[in-house]
């Protein structure tokens, strides 16, 4: 049985700001493979070796107002070495961003 490891991001913006044309940048272990994507997402080109393994998903999310929300899903095969390992997401639109320091987040997988 071939184990796999889900992954939930969500987008939200609140004071008084609204996002335009956002992304979401979801950076990912060493040793994965994507096995759904979310709509509106890409992965990364993996190794010619193994092109299964993926790095990144870059997906589109729209636009977003103020006390809004973007939910996105996927799912990847486990990393092959032994865990923890870290997943990290960034955030970014065309508006400009009164406090950018928020749009980063990182979890370690168990």
């Amino acid at each position: 049985m071939k184990a796999n490891m889900s992954v939930r991001v969500v987008v939200y913006t609140e004071n008084d700001d609204e996002a335009r044309d956002a992304r979401l940048l979801i950076l990912l272990p060493v040793g994965v493979g994507i096995e759904r994507l979310a709509e509106g997402c890409v992965a990364s080109p993996g190794p010619s070796m193994v092109p299964s393994l993926r790095g990144t998903v870059l997906c589109d999310v729209g636009n977003i107002l103020n006390g809004g929300f973007r939910e996105v899903s996927l799912t990847t095969t486990l990393p092959s070495e032994p865990l923890p390992k870290r997943i990290g997401a960034f955030t970014y639109s065309r508006t400009p961003d009164p406090a950018p320091g928020n749009n980063y987040a990182e979890r370690t997988i168990q």
